[in-house]
């Protein structure tokens, strides 16, 4: 290229960046990267995904906040990237201000491309010639059975999570709990949700969220009080969860009662996404007085009258 004096564009030098760091070769990456006469998301990506591909979770966790400090917005590919990043540094409080950031741009529901049947292939293919998977490939793989609704599939893994002794893992527990929730087994979630000791506020967050999942309101509310009893933190995400619970199971009052705790009670500043399930709740219940209200209180209304995902 540089013999043929091809121009460094923006989609060249993104694949000569990615091609650079899938070699390992960071510096040769780092330079090209430099170089660019501008660079988008996926010009990051390549170099995020590339550290997190070969375990350094800290250069990735670098570049993702250089990203930001640039003034990009991250896109699903970026947080596919960092998420492996957070387990190899045993990160969880990163990890869970990730989970935080991929509710608020709405990357909740992105699993691996829409590609969950190749994924589970291409996981039964590694073991079949012998390569062991690893934690991050556990974590990675789990979110693809209840893609495809594959309990099967699901219970298949989890065996195998049990089998190489990852299922101690705080990281694939969590990861299961929210697996057989997804999949409708909220009884096996349950039960290993019960398994797990000294849990954090994370696991009780996945079956808040599986209760909202499944339109239990009120099972979702026991919980919750539940776990303020067992002086578990409750945090912003608890609150979207319980609150979608709250709108999936037409619980208005107990909905009001949920939102206006979070500031008065546990000093938690609402958010875009808390006001936007107040709006659904209030709104589905035909207390559009209220709902537009909710919305001239938030200084999102915009994107609240146009839809938030949640």
């Amino acid at each position: 290229m540089l013999k043929s004096d091809i121009g460094l564009d923006v989609s060249t030098g993104t694949a000569l960046v990615a091609m650079y760091a899938k070699c390992r070769l960071f510096s040769f990456a780092h330079t090209l990267f430099s170089r660019l006469p501008q660079e988008d998301v996926i010009t990051w990506n390549a170099l995020i995904n590339g550290y997190a591909q070969f375990g350094d979770g800290n250069r990735a966790m670098e570049m993702f906040h250089q990203l930001r400090a640039a003034g990009h917005y991250p896109d699903s590919g970026t947080m596919v990237g960092v998420l492996p990043a957070c387990v190899t540094m045993n990160a969880l409080e990163q990890g869970t201000c990730i989970h935080a950031q991929i509710l608020k741009f709405g990357f909740e529901t992105d699993i691996h491309n829409g590609r969950a049947k190749e994924a589970i292939s291409a996981f039964c293919q590694m073991r079949s010639e012998g390569v062991l998977p690893n934690l991050v490939t556990i974590i990675t793989i789990l979110p693809a059975a209840p893609f495809l609704a594959a309990l099967k599939q699901g219970m298949a893994i989890h065996a195998y999570v049990v089998h190489t002794g990852f299922g101690s893992n705080i990281l694939v527990g969590n990861s299961l709990i929210d697996m057989y929730a997804k999949c409708g087994r909220l009884d096996y979630s349950e039960e290993y949700f019960h398994q797990m000791r000294d849990k954090s506020s994370v696991p009780w967050n996945i079956i808040l969220s599986g209760y909202a999942i499944h339109g239990l309101g009120k099972a979702a509310v026991a919980l919750f009080h539940r776990m303020q009893e067992t002086c578990v933190e409750v945090d912003s995400v608890s609150f979207i969860s319980l609150l979608s619970a709250c709108r999936h199971g037409g619980l208005i009052e107990e909905g009001r009662k949920v939102f206006h705790s979070m500031s008065l009670e546990h000093h938690i500043e609402p958010k875009l996404e808390h006001y936007a399930c107040m709006v659904n709740l209030l709104g589905r219940a035909g207390e559009l007085d209220e709902s537009w209200n909710f919305i001239q209180k938030c200084q999102w209304q915009p994107m609240l009258l146009f839809g938030v995902p949640y």
